[in-house]
């Protein structure tokens, strides 16, 4: 029964310790909203929309090209011969598959674009979270989404995305 008495005593004391045992500096940084709300974010966020939409025009017109051409082909079928039919059939599939890797093409290069800038960002990010931390002598900053709780008084996501903003602003121009 004293071993129980003594376990419990040092437990309690340790969660009494356990607060004052960190008396460092804490940040919490919102890194999506730096993300979005910078001004490299809202560029990258047209510059990825004009790609989206260019690429989808291009897209589109290789799809009527090809419609028109499948329907030519349904229109002669009756006066082409088998063989002759079947060969312009096969061409019609291979400009299909064509059609098909510029499509995905397009499609990886916006991705391509979109991971290029987010890195820049995130590097960004990082840089000025390092500088802010040395400044103000903080020992630890995390990320708003890894937390259950945090005081507004602890959150610089606003003094990062100012930094963030010139730092790529500069950099943009």
């Amino acid at each position: 029964m004293k071993k129980i008495i003594m376990a419990l005593t040092v437990v309690a004391l340790a969660c009494v310790a356990a607060p004052q045992a960190y008396a460092g500096s804490i940040a919490v940084i919102d890194a999506q909203e730096i993300l979005y709300k910078s001004n490299a974010g809202k560029r990258l966020k047209a510059a990825l929309e004009q790609a989206k939409t260019e690429g989808q025009k291009e897209i589109a017109a290789m799809e009527a090209k090809f419609a028109k051409q499948q329907e030519e082909l349904e229109r002669k079928k009756s006066i082409l011969s088998e063989d002759k039919f079947l060969e312009e059939r096969t061409k019609l599939v291979k400009l299909s598959r064509d059609y098909n890797v510029k499509a995905q093409n397009i499609q990886d290069a916006i991705d391509q674009e979109l991971t290029i800038g987010r890195k820049e960002i995130s590097d960004a990010i990082r840089t000025v979270v390092n500088e802010v931390s040395a400044q103000r002598k903080f020992d630890l900053v995390m990320n708003k989404s890894q937390l259950l709780y945090h005081s507004d008084s602890v959150d610089i996501t606003n003094d990062v995305l100012t930094m963030v903003n010139k730092r790529l602003d500069k950099k943009g121009q």
